[in-house]
């Protein structure tokens, strides 16, 4: 998905709204938010792949 996503924003043309709400969607994932707890606890992740 990151390679993606870096592809696209190689592309001049400006984002649509779509593009930029789809760009944070990972913030709601459940491996996103531990692995978030996991590097402020300063603990190994353990992520679910959801």
């Amino acid at each position: 998905m990151a390679l993606k996503w870096i592809a696209r924003l190689m592309n001049p043309a400006p984002l649509s709204e779509d593009e930029k709400r789809a760009s944070f969607a990972f913030l709601d994932s459940a491996d996103y938010i531990e692995g978030l707890a996991a590097f402020l606890e300063k603990r190994p992740p353990d992520f679910s792949g959801r």
